[in-house]
């Protein structure tokens, strides 16, 4: 029966006939997404049914709803899961923190992506963000992430998450989110976790009052680094800080200055989370090393 509904599926079947002679049956989400994004570049998104994706993955019409809601969905991938990971870093953010330094902080390691999947990224944001016909169903996907900001603002400002300041910060954020987003996907040298950072300080500047900062772009950091003597690239990393915080967040404490635990003891865990790429996370499992050798930062 299976066989026979995949005969008798629609039309618009360019490239996925072609794909559909010796493939083996798709039997995840994550391959299914992969079938569909290669016939999304070949067809276009509006010109690609759930048949076609159905037929070129070897699979039913029906098989596909146990996936995927509809068509729609498959360019956020698990979307669910990824709130939820979202949610669960705002939670674990240190407190002490200015509100907006932890939810850029959140922000930019949410959007962290391992240079191997940039493409992929780009590919999913550029259909998430470009294609007409997914606004619609995008707007209530903004709502569910924007909520999770929210929620995170009331809990932090003893709000409810309805309440004007909260919606209004979680608003911004998606915005700045948003422009991060497109300006990356305009220029293939762009670094998306520094424009988002960048974007947030903005922000952030922005609800404290001190209006639009300018801001020393990384080009110039590094020069003036270079200029100063102070350590760049990978002799930065050259550190007894634990390499869980991540290559990123050791290499710029280092550029700081920061390279020894007894150096972290002098300052605040505020103070270091203003360092672009240290971020809760880091904070966290720095104050567990500092902790095991009887220390703590200058807050604690």
């Amino acid at each position: 029966m299976e066989d026979l509904e995949q005969d008798l599926l629609g039309s618009n079947t360019v490239g996925a006939t072609a794909r559909s002679g010796g493939r083996r049956r798709v039997t995840s989400a994550a391959e299914l997404e992969q079938v569909a994004f290669d016939l999304f570049d070949e067809q276009g998104f509006e010109n690609t049914t759930v048949a076609d994706i159905a037929r070129a993955a070897g699979i039913a019409r029906r098989t596909f709803f146990h996936y995927f809601p509809s068509k729609n969905d498959v360019p956020w991938g698990d979307f669910g899961a990824e709130l939820t990971r979202l949610r669960a870093d705002l939670h674990a953010a240190p407190s002490g923190v200015p509100l907006m330094d932890n939810i850029r902080h959140c922000l930019v390691e949410f959007n962290r992506v391992p240079p191997e999947r940039v493409p992929a990224h780009r590919r999913r944001m550029r259909l998430i963000l470009g294609v007409p016909a997914l606004q619609a169903h995008s707007t209530l996907r903004f709502h569910a992430w924007r909520q999770v900001i929210a929620e995170f603002v009331g809990e932090r400002t003893g709000q409810p998450a309805d309440a004007l300041a909260p919606q209004t910060i979680a608003h911004a954020t998606l915005g700045v989110a948003l422009a991060a987003y497109e300006r990356w996907l305009d220029r293939s040298d762009a670094e998306l976790t520094e424009l988002l950072d960048a974007a947030m300080r903005e922000l952030a500047a922005g609800f404290s009052g001190t209006g639009p900062l300018q801001r020393e772009q990384p080009a110039a950091a590094e020069t003036r680094r270079q200029e100063t003597g102070m350590p760049t690239g990978e002799s930065a990393a050259q550190t007894e800080l634990t390499p869980r915080i991540g290559k990123v967040a050791r290499r710029e404490l280092a550029v700081h200055g920061f390279t020894r635990y007894a150096q972290l003891a002098d300052v605040t865990a505020a103070d270091l989370l203003k360092i672009h790429g240290v971020g809760p996370k880091a904070i966290r499992i720095l104050g567990e090393e500092l902790a095991e050798q009887g220390l703590s930062f200058a807050d604690s």
